[in-house]
């Protein structure tokens, strides 16, 4: 296996990343910053579809959410755009996966904060509001080892 950065708005450099591979894990990310942050993640997810369809790969494992607009009626840019590239694959029938990995690992420590509950286990804590609530605590154990 091997890991490579591509500029997912440029197809040839998609195309030249995917150049005889069996699949892909695709990750696509929302530029909040640009006038339409969904839009342009979408046509990220086009460009990846496209080329994969081109090159005919096997396997596509796409990083993947529910549509907010389509559950709640709410706005979630950052979800609708990645439901809806995955809804792009699938009516194109690309081989899919989608896997729904909601809050990425490298932002653990970053957003939360660990409480030793005993030797080897912790709980996570996640800093909320400044002011009001200090901290909310999960009862579940985040890592356990029995080292």
């Amino acid at each position: 296996m091997q890991v490579v950065a591509v500029d997912l708005s440029n197809r040839s450099s998609i195309k030249d990343a995917l150049k005889d591979v069996y699949g892909c894990f695709v990750v696509t990310t929302t530029d909040f910053s640009s006038a339409n942050p969904e839009e342009g993640e979408y046509k990220l997810g086009e460009n990846i579809a496209d080329v994969c369809m081109i090159l005919k790969i096997q396997h596509v494992v796409f990083s993947t959410m529910p549509g907010i607009r389509d559950v709640t009626g709410g706005k979630a840019r950052h979800w609708d755009s990645k439901a809806r590239i995955y809804n792009f694959m699938k009516e194109r029938d690309l081989p899919l996966t989608g896997v729904m990995i909601s809050y990425a690992y490298s932002q653990l420590f970053d957003k939360f904060t660990f409480e030793k509950v005993k030797e080897h286990a912790f709980k996570l804590c996640k800093f909320l509001f400044q002011n009001k609530i200090k901290y909310m605590c999960y009862n579940s154990v985040l890592c356990k080892s029995d080292v």
